[in-house]
């Protein structure tokens, strides 16, 4: 939160019996920032918090809006996927391999915003998000800015990953294993991938997280390889 803040922070809270490198690192990070360190002891600091994984830290701020702009050339829809360790694990690859932007096709996400902010280890803060009840007029929007809709569906004009050519500017979709995909927005696709997998006769797919952090590998190289040359 503190090094790629989207909040407005008001203090760092330290528990004044601990002591770290990684404490250390936090409070200089703080106090760049101008951000007022308030230091108090065990019994205090139990009054301030929740359980009792901080580890001496806290940080008082306010919430954060989810209507960011998305400008990345790497934007990703995540439907259906609503288990906030999946979201989580999906921002952590998606951020990790180069993503920027993220689209959540839900209502809210305020009432597990810890959850989602612990197991992406941070990228939650990182990552421009936009919540949208109409991700497929979103979508059409940016078809029109000339982004390529490419859609994680196993049919018959499906590409396979290995084979996959990634445009420059794209929106990848992908989608939970229970419900997949919406049909809208599998018609409107520019272009659909799939996974390969050496064990064909397995007929299950991975899960909405692995297979995020396959696909954003996948982005990731082409990437790469295409920034090379």
């Amino acid at each position: 939160v503190l090094q790629h803040s989207k909040r407005n922070i008001q203090t760092l809270i330290l528990q004044n019996d601990k002591e770290s490198r990684d404490i250390d690192y936090i409070v200089n990070l703080a106090k760049e920032r101008h951000i007022p360190v308030t230091k108090l002891n065990p019994g205090q600091f139990a009054q301030v918090v929740s359980g009792n994984t901080s580890g001496g830290l806290a940080l008082k701020c306010d919430k954060r809006a989810y209507n960011d702009s998305l400008t990345g050339q790497w934007i990703t829809l995540l439907q259906g996927i609503e288990d906030p360790f999946n979201i989580g694990y999906c921002m952590r690859s998606l951020y990790s391999f180069g993503c920027s932007d993220i689209i959540l096709d839900m209502k809210d996400i305020t009432t597990m915003e810890s959850q989602i902010l612990k197991r992406s280890a941070g990228a939650l803060e990182y990552l421009n998000i936009n919540i949208t009840s109409d991700s497929l007029g979103l979508l059409k929007q940016l078809q029109l800015e000339d982004y390529k809709i490419v859609s994680t569906f196993r049919g018959d004009d499906s590409v396979l990953l290995d084979d996959f050519i990634w445009p420059g500017q794209f929106v990848l979709v992908i989608g939970g294993e229970k419900r997949g995909i919406k049909r809208s927005i599998i018609d409107i696709s520019d272009y659909l991938v799939h996974i390969g997998y050496s064990n064909t006769e397995f007929r299950n797919a991975l899960n909405g997280s692995s297979a995020t952090a396959v696909v954003a590998y996948s982005a990731y190289l082409a990437r790469k390889k295409r920034s090379s040359n």
